[in-house]
């Protein structure tokens, strides 16, 4: 009984975490919550597979649980890795051809950390730049204020962060501060790449 009851406790508490996720509309925070929700559905699986396992047929359905549950995995795995935009080319692009000064990115801590060897690059995140306003935004741009805008092609999943990207795009559209260059990514989207004129 009290197992039983521990288990509804488990699997409530991980409904709760993607549902909250849901109703944000974040993606990342989602795909985080949606291994804190294994982590807590580890416990009521436990026990269900042992009292499949105290069946005549043992076997069978235990085996073909963990059989579903490694392939959902690696399923999810590579389904993750891949929607991710390949850094690589961004990194090779700023190693060779990047002016020095300061770069703006939605993926600023990932290229940082690629492009510590450059000490005259420095990366800004998007994150609080975008929460600063439509009219910063644009200012920004036509001061010219970043060396370089290094943006993905693709949704970030957060919709205020997608808001702040296509104020962003509009501005560097319009500017003659910035020329536009496309730097190839995977099959998760490119990089769209702004450096100043």
């Amino acid at each position: 009984m009290r197992a039983g009851l521990t288990g509804c406790g488990f699997f409530l508490a991980a409904i709760a975490l993607p549902m909250a996720q849901i109703r944000l509309g974040e993606e990342t925070s989602f795909q985080k919550h949606l291994a804190f929700t294994a982590l807590l559905l580890s416990y009521p699986a436990a026990v269900a597979l042992h009292r499949w396992s105290q069946q005549r047929w043992r076997y069978g359905p235990v085996g073909a649980v963990l059989v579903l549950l490694f392939v959902t995995g690696v399923a999810r795995s590579d389904a993750l890795f891949t929607s991710w935009v390949d850094a690589r080319p961004v990194v090779s692009w700023a190693a060779s051809s990047g002016a020095a000064g300061r770069y703006l990115s939605s993926s600023a801590d990932v290229l940082s950390y690629h492009t510590g060897d450059r000490a005259d690059i420095t990366w800004d995140s998007t994150f609080g730049f975008y929460s600063n306003g439509e009219a910063a935004i644009e200012q920004a741009v036509a001061d010219g204020t970043s060396a370089a805008i290094v943006l993905p092609s693709g949704p970030s999943g957060h919709p205020a962060q997608d808001a702040g990207q296509a104020v962003l795009q509009r501005a560097l559209a319009s500017s003659e501060r910035y020329e536009a260059l496309t730097v190839p990514g995977n099959q998760a989207g490119t990089w769209l790449v702004y450096a100043r004129r």
